[in-house]
């Protein structure tokens, strides 16, 4: 990457409820379970469950201080997630008011590599 260039991604965060879940339900049950919660969501769109870079730690980890300005952070809520369970969404809802930040639902990365000194 150039200096001055942009990492930017999306992930489940490891910490918040979405990627607990990812982890504790067995892969081969991913599909069944997302056919219910986002009934439009297509079977090939389900990936497994194979995280690496998904918390700040890791991305500090990755992207070392010297070398990368990181601007990384954890989101809290995406309704999306929840489908047509208008009930899931209110308690998704719930639950980002009351946990901080670090549990959020997603891991929104953004780091920029350093120009030579």
């Amino acid at each position: 990457m150039k200096q001055g260039g942009w990492f930017c991604a999306r992930t489940p965060n490891k910490w918040g409820v979405i990627g607990i879940a990812g982890r504790i339900v067995p892969t081969s049950l991913h599909t069944q379970l997302l056919k219910h919660l986002q009934p439009g969501r297509k079977e090939e769109d389900v990936f497994p469950t194979f995280h690496r870079m998904n918390s700040l730690a890791a991305i500090r980890a990755y992207y070392p201080q010297t070398r990368w300005n990181n601007y990384s952070f954890n989101y809290g809520f995406e309704v999306g997630y929840f489908g047509r369970f208008v009930i899931l969404a209110w308690l998704g809802y719930l639950y980002n008011k009351i946990v901080p930040n670090s549990l959020g639902l997603v891991t929104l990365a953004f780091v920029q590599k350093k120009p030579f000194a």
